[in-house]
């Protein structure tokens, strides 16, 4: 089978390549990430290793722990034009990777997100604009989309999205799409969220955002997200609570000008708050997000990041996240805070040093166990690359990572108790095309 999809993946590459050369309106564009890393022992670390958890601690504060095996994207756009004026385009994305989680996704009923070396079509949709019926500037689309996603720039977790199978209607000050994401079913043939029926779930989110509202410093976006889901029985009901079949999700969204103020950079900051389906979802998350979530859900997160040049040669990213959760993914509630630190250094045009300090906190308490854990984090890597910005792609990055984990209380959920600390050293390689 994987060889087949590889097959597959090189027929679709290959005739996508030809098209180029017959077609000036097919642009192509793409992601590659790859890299390995190893322990002090030199052992190769992986979820499952014995280190595995001092590396999924370290996730969270954005290292360069977090690095899937192999991950490739393809990204393509084909135009159209009529005779009218409408326009046309279809945009689609075709990824390769290797997953060593083994988990279980959202956004369709395809079954192949949850495979470790999986090939998947990831977007298709087509958007339509200029239409004689329509303002000038509105466009329609329908198909499957990461629909308005927003993540931390130093930690990469997705904050804001509402990615699924949809169509929705877009203008420069105003969007609403609606949504849907099937439930994957688990190898034990149930539903990912334990549904006795066995039948795939579909959960709907109705989006719908103000965008770009001028104000002092920069401008804002406000987003109201409505969810709602059937069949929502859940297999393990926290506290007699029932599980949701609808939830609600308010965020705003403050686009600053510069690095908070200062011009040569760029900041952004994030309120999010959500009930109910939308609980465990950050308010503002879809698809993936939803996790058994009941009436009684309720979260609340604040995030701030960006840039800034503070001379020719130094550049520093930052980004810090507060999350409160409550009723969810198992927990009564849930406390994190995060903050991380990337100073970067260009020394030749084509080599610049980089380091990142991470800091983050996290409570988990319920009925069963109780978690206090502090994680700490240092990465020193020079960066190889053919431009020596901060987003400066292609490049290969050797580094050395600390990782030191403080736990408290009962923490064998996750397979840890106490204290802990490891050095971790690989190289990394990246592009953006």
């Amino acid at each position: 089978m994987f060889n087949k999809k590889m097959l597959l993946a090189t027929a679709i590459l290959a005739c996508s390549m030809s098209s180029v050369a017959m077609a000036s309106d097919l642009e192509l564009h793409g992601y590659a990430k790859t890299g390995v890393m190893v322990d002090s022992e030199l052992n190769s670390v992986g979820t499952n290793a014995p280190d595995g958890l001092l590396r999924s601690r370290a996730s969270y504060n954005g290292t360069t722990l977090d690095v899937p095996a192999n991950q490739f994207e393809l990204v393509g756009t084909k135009k159209f034009s009529s005779d009218n004026g409408a326009q046309g385009r279809l945009d689609f994305r075709l990824e390769y990777g290797n997953r060593t989680d083994g988990a279980y996704d959202y956004y369709s009923s395809s079954g192949g997100e949850g495979k470790q070396n999986f090939f998947e079509l990831k977007e298709a949709y087509v958007t339509l604009e200029k239409l004689d019926f329509l303002p000038k500037d509105s466009s329609v689309w329908a198909g499957r989309k990461f629909y308005g996603r927003d993540s931390g720039a130093l930690t990469g977790e997705f904050w804001k999205q509402s990615s699924g199978v949809g169509f929705g209607y877009d203008t420069n000050k105003f969007s609403m799409a609606l949504v849907g994401a099937d439930l994957v079913k688990a190898p034990d043939n149930s539903d990912a969220n334990g549904n006795d029926s066995g039948k795939e779930q579909t959960a709907f989110v109705l989006d719908t955002r103000i965008k770009n509202i001028k104000v002092p410093g920069g401008n804002v976006e406000l987003q109201v997200n409505l969810y709602t889901q059937k069949n929502a029985k859940t297999a393990n009901e926290l506290n007699n609570s029932e599980a949701a079949d609808s939830g609600l999700g308010l965020g705003i969204t403050y686009n600053i000008d510069g690095y908070y103020g200062v011009k040569k950079g760029w900041s952004k900051a994030g309120l999010a708050y959500g009930k109910g389906l939308g609980g465990s979802a950050k308010g503002l998350n879809f698809g993936s997000w939803l996790d058994g979530d009941f009436e009684d859900s309720k979260s609340i997160l604040a995030t701030t990041y960006g840039m800034v040049n503070l001379t020719d040669k130094l550049q520093v990213g930052t980004e810090v996240t507060l999350h409160n959760a409550e009723k969810v993914f198992g927990a009564d509630d849930i406390n994190r805070f995060g903050i991380t630190v990337n100073p970067s250094y260009k020394i030749t045009k084509n080599l610049r040093m980089t380091a990142e300090a991470a800091f983050t906190t996290e409570t988990y308490k319920n009925s069963g166990a109780d978690l206090d854990n502090a994680t700490t984090s240092l990465t020193l890597a020079p960066v190889i690359t053919m431009n020596n910005d901060f987003y400066g792609r292609p490049q290969i990055k050797p580094f050395i990572t600390f990782v030191d984990v403080d736990a408290k209380g009962s923490s064998k959920w996750a397979g840890y108790d106490g204290k802990g600390s490891g050095t971790f050293a690989g190289v990394v390689a990246e592009v953006w095309f």
